[in-house]
């Protein structure tokens, strides 16, 4: 098979959840030749599986390979940047690639939650309460869960009790309805979590 049916089985895998197999496939065709080395999209499935497998540092090399084939490849930089929201010390990568993203597609609001995410772990809680309105403008009606309890914790650590109470009862919401971002809270948020600021944080802030 080229390229085309390449991509197609792994995504198909990738879509499955099957990410072992996806990786297995993906690999075998790259050392095969079967899939184009340099092949951006096929560098950046291969680092979804990675990424599926929660081989981190894997994953980052191949979305860094998909990049440097084609600078552009907006999915490949989500992907990277959700890899370096998870090392303390990457935040300005995370910010850097999400930063890309949306200055490549300005609708989408994955970019900008990433975004987001990046500038509270760096504790500019300014700019990533822009980004996290943006990311809420663009998602409209399809705004997830973890999206806005990133907003309600940004109120809470700006003061605004009012908003984040308001935003962490809809998270909840939103919660039950299964709509989820990639990164995943450790637990759902509740009033008095909000209120107390004894909730657990839903993005890879550093410790």
């Amino acid at each position: 098979p080229g390229e085309e049916s390449v991509a197609i089985i792994a995504r198909g895998l990738l879509e499955l959840g099957d990410f072992a197999s996806a990786k297995d496939y993906l690999r075998r065709a790259i050392d095969s030749k079967t899939a184009l080395p340099k092949s951006s999209e096929i560098r950046y499935l291969y680092g979804q599986a990675l990424q599926g497998v929660n081989d981190k540092d894997g994953a980052i090399a191949q979305y860094s390979q998909a990049i440097e084939y084609a600078p552009d490849n907006f999915e490949a930089l989500i992907g990277r940047a959700s890899m370096y929201l998870q090392y303390p010390k990457e935040q300005a990568k995370a910010v850097a690639d999400a930063r890309k993203a949306t200055q490549i597609n300005d609708r989408s609001y994955r970019g900008f939650y990433y975004l987001a995410q990046a500038y509270y772990n760096q504790d500019n809680l300014i700019k990533a309460r822009d980004a996290v309105n943006q990311t809420l403008i663009n998602a409209g009606k399809n705004a997830t869960g973890e999206a806005v309890s990133l907003s309600a914790q940004i109120a809470l650590r700006q003061g605004d009790i009012a908003r984040a109470t308001t935003e962490g009862a809809m998270a909840m919401r939103l919660g039950l309805q299964g709509k989820p971002l990639p990164v995943m809270p450790s637990r759902k948020v509740t009033n008095v979590d909000l209120i107390t600021g004894s909730f657990e944080s839903i993005v890879a802030t550093p410790h």
